[in-house]
């Protein structure tokens, strides 16, 4: 009787073990079903040329995203550590002032902000972040109060915004093509910190008169999207959205 409950007990936990991983297959079959989880190129604009420099597309739901981070040296901004090579890599760290290039303040969808962006294109703006978020996340759709939250949010939408490789730990499947590395960022003490571990990205929107929302992706186990605002001093990664 004991040998026949014993494998009664086996053979539940494989049927779940089963179900579990037909979900979560199904889950990422329907990424790319509905969501331009494919990693493909914007159509029509595959690439854009902007000051010197290539940079791919990436289709992300109904977002044409740049795939690189912006790398245009002007004003106010950095390579991390001042290393010509990281911005090949990572592109460059910027002030929100240098970003924005003397436009006020956005949270709309589209933001409407080029700033030092291509034209056609423009900076994210809060708004236009969460929908990238709830685009992306297996748990979490476009509009769920979710994203209005500080601090890390979702499931697992950094995960897969984060690439394959780079990463010191906790790396991402990068199912959408969005492909953030981690290339730190620089205080407005001056000092650079965070390369290999973390990515922080400016939004076009103000939280205050003194601070501006931002996104970042983090590795140590941490699967989510944090959201927080920051002081304008800081140097932080951009990306730019086509209008």
């Amino acid at each position: 009787m004991k040998t026949k409950i014993l494998a009664l007990s086996v053979f539940i936990m494989a049927i779940l073990f089963i179900v579990v991983v037909s979900c979560k297959k199904d889950k990422e079959e329907e990424a790319v079903i509905d969501g331009g989880g494919t990693g493909e190129p914007c159509p029509g604009t595959p690439t854009v040329y902007y000051q010197g420099q290539t940079y791919n597309t990436v289709l992300i739901g109904n977002q044409c995203w740049m795939k690189e981070n912006l790398n245009y040296a002007t004003g106010n901004s950095w390579c991390y550590d001042n290393i010509t090579s990281n911005c090949n890599t990572y592109g460059r760290l910027y002030l929100w002032a240098t970003l924005m290039n003397g436009e006020a303040s956005s949270n709309s969808v589209p933001s409407g902000v080029q700033g030092i962006c291509p034209s056609g294109w423009h900076i994210p703006s809060d708004e236009e972040w969460k929908i990238l978020e709830g685009t992306v996340d297996t748990e979490f759709e476009v509009g769920h109060e979710e994203w209005d939250i500080i601090g890390f949010r979702g499931i697992d939408a950094g995960q897969r915004l984060k690439t394959t490789t780079g990463w010191s730990s906790n790396t991402g499947t990068d199912i959408y093509g969005f492909s953030a590395l981690p290339g730190g960022c620089r205080y407005s003490d001056g000092y650079f910190y965070h390369l290999g571990d973390v990515t922080y990205f400016w939004s076009s929107t103000e939280y205050d008169s003194s601070s501006d929302w931002y996104r970042y992706l983090g590795g140590y186990g941490y699967d989510e999207v944090g959201r927080s605002h920051n002081s304008e001093g800081g140097g932080f990664s951009a990306r730019c959205v086509k209008d």
